[in-house]
């Protein structure tokens, strides 16, 4: 017996011989298809639709092996909910089944079996599309019949029949497809992913020591991590090994992968490895330059200082000694902070021309200076046809280790244009014909990246991956997620906390999407299974769309895009997640590069959360001390109906409040930014110790003018007094240049932090200062 995935009641028996309602005295039709079992090419068939369980609302259809026109074996089912049935039908009537859940395969079928049945195809690259693969199917069947019958007629000594089937087995397995080449098809296997089974692995979750990252986060235990060799072959090797979980025989690998990559490398990508090794390498010279200058000043005071009999003028040398520790300290700061962003393009060490950095990306065997990129994940899906879906184990942990329902850990990757992705294309063909042009010519109709960072309408295309890969991501090392034990998944088969996670990240408009929303499936899951919340997402996309040829905001340059919220990793500007920043722009950000480490008196450590509402640093405004702007605003959508709650939020009166406790949760507002804003919500409950707390009284509301204008006043006057009581964060603001600001939420659209920019334009005309971006254009 096998049990069924719909319904743990229902068993299904596990027969070879034909049900009688699909035997030749029913008349019935069987549509045949063309489909892969375990690995092996072969024909199938369909029965009728059994409705033997209707009473649990399931339906099934038998599987039948078949050889010859003939029966071999019943295999398995495919079993529906009674009322999916009309949704699964193609225009013939018949099942189809690449809309199906994955079959259930009977515990006696095996690779002999099936083997027993091989079907070597006409065209070598199955499609992706079961349909097709149906009609191939009805028309080649006969040729494969009359070419046994023809066989059988010749010679009627079964060993010779085994012979053949054998030597056919031998030639589907010798010369399987390379990975490049058609649509990766694999047969399902495992049931898809609903949100209730998704609440049944949720509550069955246990915590245990030692577990992998990935279970902690989606709170599941079906989730693990297959670590890769620690060596710039990670990428290379996790994704062989998922691709080979389905096809073993398959030759791909870290060498052959590298040696892809290397064929479709444009001239534009090297100069831009080659443009941001150059902008590191000169600001290390500057660094050095000038740290050496202060050492000789240092020097000089140490000479004054012992000659000196003037109190004043020691006083000065200390004075200006203090000043040149304090820049060298920021120098070193700032130099420690450049080497390390700078291992991303080390390889670019030495290299003058496109072919040397071919030759560096082809070595393999984990002893290659290149290590897996944007740019490398985003050419190896077109290559391949697949999706990966890349987590971060590094954000992960910034974010405390919180769970997947309080942050969102998926990188959405960069956006490929069409005409990006039609190089790639072009150039695997050459090198597939051996035509392959020289790096001199490269240039002449490589693709062009647009001014403002996003893609046009008419730059649009679907991509529709064969499968996904999900992968861990820690610095620039790889490890493999898998899923229920499974490596490489269909749509289907990807579990439905991560496509959910997907939606709400990476298809909220083109700030984040990268490739996604070129992925009708993702669209159609967004448009079907999320709630009206995200389909106003939908609504953004195409407003952006719409105003991405608008006049140019005097508050920012729509081509420099700068990501930050609460939580924000300490990147350099264009490495984060939705940054937009291309190397012959960044040199306008070095010096936000500066403070690495946890030393805060670097300023500029941990930037992107500085400028954001969060960040805690006081100020005063109105009469009263406010830890953050967040506070702030919060508070002031009580003012004017509840200013007793208002007080709340203040450091100074809190205490003043009719409604403060020091025994209450309420007496912690002023002090934690989080309770601040939860206690501002249209609903202002959280959880705490594991209970429901609401942090507002019920006779407490919002003033109901305070969303009629009086809000974004509020929340730029708090910016305001925030950075410019504040030198250090000023500073930090001004350095963002004309980038757009953007506050990334995980579960919400991200949004331009309009007040950010007016706030730094209002500070950039009371310094009477240029930034770095306009000098240098």
């Amino acid at each position: 017996m096998v049990r069924s995935r719909l319904d743990p009641s229902v068993n299904y028996t596990e027969l070879k011989s034909i049900d009688p309602s699909d035997s030749k005295e029913t008349n019935y039709k069987a549509p045949l298809y063309e489909a892969t079992v375990m690995g092996i090419n072969t024909i199938i068939s369909i029965g009728q639709i059994k409705n033997i369980f209707m009473d649990k609302n399931i339906v099934y259809y038998p599987i039948y092996l078949i050889k010859n026109d003939k029966v071999i074996s019943q295999i398995g089912v495919y079993e529906i909910f009674e009322q999916n049935v009309a949704s699964m039908l193609d225009d013939d009537g018949d099942i189809n089944l690449e809309k199906t859940p994955p079959p259930l395969i009977y515990s006696f079928v095996t690779k002999t079996l099936i083997q027993k049945a091989v079907f070597i195809s006409e065209n070598p690259s199955l499609s992706s599309s079961i349909a097709a693969a149906k009609v191939r199917a009805k028309t080649a069947l006969p040729k494969v019949a009359a070419a046994a019958a023809a066989a059988a007629e010749e010679d009627e000594d079964t060993e010779t029949d085994d012979e053949d089937i054998q030597a056919a087995i031998h030639a589907s397995l010798a010369a399987p497809k390379d990975a490049s080449r058609g649509p990766l098809k694999v047969p399902r296997r495992l049931p898809v992913q609903t949100m209730d089974q998704f609440d049944a692995e949720l509550r069955s979750f246990r915590e245990r020591p030692d577990q992998p990252w990935i279970q902690k986060y989606y709170m599941n235990n079906e989730f693990n991590i297959v670590k890769s060799p620690v060596d710039s072959d990670s990428f290379f090797y996790a994704i062989s090994d998922a691709i080979r979980s389905v096809y073993p025989d398959r030759d791909i690998n870290a060498i052959n992968l590298r040696e892809k990559l290397a064929g479709v490398i444009s001239v534009e990508q090297y100069s831009a490895y080659k443009s941001l090794y150059d902008s590191f390498n000169l600001q290390l010279q500057r660094n050095r330059q000038r740290n050496e200058e202060i050492v000789a000043e240092n020097q000089d005071l140490k000479s004054r200082l012992t000659g000196s009999q003037s109190l004043s003028e020691k006083k000065q040398i200390r004075e200006r000694a203090l000043v040149l520790k304090a820049e060298n300290e920021e120098l070193k700061e700032k130099r420690e902070a450049i080497k390390d962003n700078m291992k991303y393009v080390q390889f670019m060490k030495g290299v003058h021309n496109i072919e040397q950095l071919r030759d560096i990306i082809r070595v393999g065997e984990g002893a290659s200076e290149f290590y897996a990129d944007e740019w490398a994940i985003s050419a190896l899906e077109i290559i391949l046809n697949i999706k990966l879906i890349v987590f971060s184990k590094t954000d992960f942990h910034d974010n405390n280790d919180k769970a997947f329902a309080m942050t969102n850990v998926i990188h959405c990757g960069k956006n490929v244009s069409k005409s990006q992705k039609e190089f790639i294309v072009q150039e695997m063909e050459r090198l597939k014909s051996g035509k392959h042009k020289s790096a001199a010519m490269i240039g002449l109709d490589e693709p062009k990246s647009k001014a403002t960072g996003g893609l046009s309408k008419r730059d649009k295309y679907e991509f529709v991956p064969d499968h996904y890969i999900m992968l861990s991501r820690t610095d620039k090392h790889y490890d493999l997620i898998t899923y229920r034990d499974t490596k490489m998944f269909t749509f289907a088969e990807i579990p439905y906390c991560v496509k959910l996670q997907i939606t709400s990240r990476c298809l909220q408009g083109f700030d984040l999407s990268g490739i996604y929303t070129n992925i009708p499936q993702f669209m159609l899951f967004m448009k079907e299974d999320m709630d009206s919340t995200n389909k106003h997402f939908m609504k953004e996309i195409e407003s952006e769309l719409a105003d991405l040829d608008k006049s140019s905001n005097p508050h920012y340059n729509d081509s420099l895009r700068l990501m930050h919220h609460a939580m924000s990793s300490n990147k350099m500007p264009g490495f984060e997640q939705g940054d937009v920043v291309s190397p012959n722009d960044l040199k306008g950000f070095m010096d936000l590069m500066g403070g690495g480490g946890n030393n805060e008196k670097g300023g500029k450590n941990n930037w992107r959360r500085k400028i954001s509402n969060e960040w805690c640093q006081p100020f005063t405004l109105d009469g009263h001390r406010w830890l953050s702007a967040e506070h702030y605003y919060q508070g002031n959508k009580f003012l004017k109906t509840s200013p007793e709650f208002y007080l709340l939020f203040t450091m100074d009166a809190n205490k003043k409040s009719k409604y403060y406790d020091e025994t209450s949760i309420l007496s912690q507002i002023s002090s934690d930014v989080e309770l601040a804003t939860v206690a501002g919500k249209k609903i202002p409950t959280t959880t705490i110790d594991g209970k429901k707390v609401s942090l507002r009284p019920s006779t407490v509301a919002i003033d109901p003018d305070f969303f009629n204008g009086r809000h974004s006043r509020v929340l730029e006057d708090g910016t305001m007094a925030k950075f410019s009581q504040n030198d250090e964060l000023a500073k930090i603001l001004l350095m963002t240049n004309n980038a757009k600001l953007i506050n990334y939420n995980h579960t919400k659209h991200s949004t331009p932090s309009m007040h950010l920019m007016h706030v730094r334009s209002k500070l950039r005309t009371k310094s009477g200062k240029i930034n770095d971006y306009e000098a240098i254009h």
